[in-house]
């Protein structure tokens, strides 16, 4: 062979073991930024998973404060108009409230006893002079009475609080 063709073929081998040197390293950068993209999504799925379970915690936080008040399963509204214990002039007192309780049970039982509810309800209002209910703290004796009266009747729960959403005096 001739000086030529050796060179030729050194030249060759010298560019074949230099694309296979290339393919080398090129593989190794390919795997090395899999790794890391790996490592990443890892380790920011863990920091998301933590960041929001501190969210959650915090937001548990915010949202019930230990001395907001509870929120409770709703019986109503119902309406009442009643006449009023005042004897000098004739008024009455129209108003809307809803029942707030915790057990379950007492949905059905409410509902079995819906006159008896009533009757106490019309019963505690009409024994009410414009006096009694005027400001704050009379409606607020009010509501503790009914609630007490209420929960005399009702045997699977109790009434925790009323919400008056009307409350008329004429």
């Amino acid at each position: 062979m001739s000086k030529e063709t050796k060179e030729t073929n050194e030249t060759k081998k010298e560019k074949k073991g230099g694309m296979k040197k290339l393919l080398i390293v090129f593989v190794v950068i390919i795997a090395v930024v899999a790794l890391v993209i790996a490592i990443s999504t890892v380790v920011s799925a863990l920091y998301l998973r933590d960041a929001g379970g501190r969210q959650q915690e915090q937001e548990q936080q915010v949202s019930t404060p230990k001395d907001a008040n509870p929120l409770y399963k709703m019986y109503g509204p119902q309406d009442f108009t009643v006449n009023l214990l005042d004897t000098d002039t004739r008024r009455y007192l129209k108003v809307t409230l809803t029942l707030g309780y915790e057990e379950r049970a007492l949905t059905k039982e409410l509902e079995q006893r819906k006159a008896q509810v009533r009757d106490v309800i019309i019963n505690v209002l009409r024994n009410q002079t414009v006096e009694d209910i005027l400001d704050a703290e009379g409606t607020n004796k009010l509501r503790r009475v009914m609630i007490t009266e209420l929960n005399t009747i009702l045997s699977r729960g109790e009434i925790k609080d009323i919400y008056f959403t009307d409350f008329l005096i004429q």
